[in-house]
């Protein structure tokens, strides 16, 4: 989060950094600490709908490659059970929604 950011305007400011779409709705899931007892870093997760794209240009880090793709919940759960999606944070994401 940037300074004097809400957890929810970080989460709709990401969004559109890393999608380049802006939601309507901002639904806060659950916070939870990855590696408690080695740091204090809390992940809080949101589900957000209602993506629309914007006219505003959004600040995209440098060193960040990312490519955008969609799954249907379903088959995002197939990618978990399949070994395809691996990392911690969104195999927990995934079971929240």
């Amino acid at each position: 989060m940037d300074e004097g950011e809400s957890p929810e305007q970080a989460a709709r400011r990401e969004c559109h950094e890393e999608v380049g779409l802006v939601p309507s709705t901002v639904v806060r899931l659950s916070a939870m600490y990855p590696t408690p007892g080695y740091c204090d870093e809390e992940m809080v997760y949101f589900r957000l709908s209602g993506l629309e794209r914007t006219d505003e240009q959004a600040a995209v880090d440098e060193d960040e490659d990312i490519e955008v793709k969609t799954f249907e919940l379903r088959d995002a759960r197939e990618m978990i059970r399949r070994g395809e999606i691996v990392d911690m944070k969104t195999v927990v994401g995934l079971a929240l929604i």
